[in-house]
């Protein structure tokens, strides 16, 4: 028993140094910028510059099967604006060019506004607020 629990010890303490070894001091990949943030997250911050009346997650009008691989990852949708999220910036794109200008691509978020009495400045300190969070 005794020549067990060494074996058992001495394959215990190896694995242990090999598992360290192989940890070693590398460091994670850094995320690109805007991988974290969600547009739930995005409309809350948003919703700190302007009203967002009755902010609700849409996500099952764009993320069905028909939407193949541009569906949305998330949307949340208020009174005023629309928030995608999107699965790439070149998704995120294509889908502002069908919307007009009543969108703004940002990253791989579109910025739809539902309201069309929304004034040029607010929209303009929405839309720079935006930047701002989705560059960090």
């Amino acid at each position: 028993m005794t020549r067990t629990r060494a074996a058992i010890a001495a394959t215990t303490l190896l694995a242990a140094l090999a598992l360290t070894a192989c940890g070693g001091d590398t460091e994670p990949e850094p995320a690109e910028a805007g991988d974290s943030l969600t547009a739930q997250q995005l409309a809350d911050e948003l919703g700190e510059v302007t009203t967002l009346t009755d902010p609700r997650d849409n996500t099952g009008f764009c993320n069905t099967a028909d939407h193949g691989d541009r569906a949305c990852e998330q949307m949340i949708t208020s009174e005023e604006l629309s928030v995608y999220q999107l699965p790439s910036e070149d998704v995120a794109t294509q889908y502002a060019d069908t919307q007009g200008e009543r969108s703004t691509q940002i990253g791989a978020f579109v910025l739809a506004w539902n309201d069309d009495g929304v004034d040029d400045e607010t929209r303009a300190a929405v839309e720079e607020r935006a930047r701002e969070l989705i560059s960090e």
